[in-house]
């Protein structure tokens, strides 16, 4: 799992991934780096902080030769201090898709949960969207570790 930081409280210590997410006093961070000042920041303003896969660092592609084959891909970007989350409409390699950023002009991203992930989004006049699967193992009730990224827009 690598570092990691829910509402203040560390849950996980390590380096297992070099692109981070820190959420602190409502400011959204995207970045690599091997370590953060923004875990311990997050550690004492109560914040969060997840380490995943890294995309994108500085509009450069990040070659990640550990990840093989094609899904349905999802990222976590900043592209001029706006965050935003991506996601493909087909199955596609990690370096097909982190080309797809950086030719969108993405400053950093880092890798979301794709495949058939459950998520789902509010637009701006309220309507919901679902996708991924929201049940993939009906055995498996609980899951030991539930994480949600919520981000909300002023409109």
């Amino acid at each position: 799992m690598g570092a990691f930081v829910l509402e203040g409280e560390p849950k996980a210590w390590g380096l297992s991934k070099k692109g981070y997410c820190a959420i602190i006093n409502d400011t959204v961070t995207v970045g690599v780096a091997d370590n953060s000042p923004l875990f311990e920041e997050a550690t004492e303003k109560g914040g969060y902080f997840f380490r995943q896969f890294p995309l994108v660092d500085n509009g450069t592609l990040v070659e990640n030769e550990l990840v093989k084959g094609k899904s349905i891909r999802r990222a976590l970007c900043d592209r001029g201090g706006e965050v935003f989350t991506v996601e493909t409409l087909s199955i596609e390699s990690f370096h097909d898709f982190s080309q797809a950023l950086v030719d969108l002009g993405v400053d950093n991203a880092i890798y979301l949960v794709g495949a058939n992930a459950y998520g789902w989004a509010t637009d701006a006049e309220g309507q919901r969207h679902e996708f991924g699967d929201p049940n993939p193992k009906a055995d498996k009730k609980k899951w030991r570790n539930i994480n949600y990224l919520v981000m909300r827009s002023e409109l």
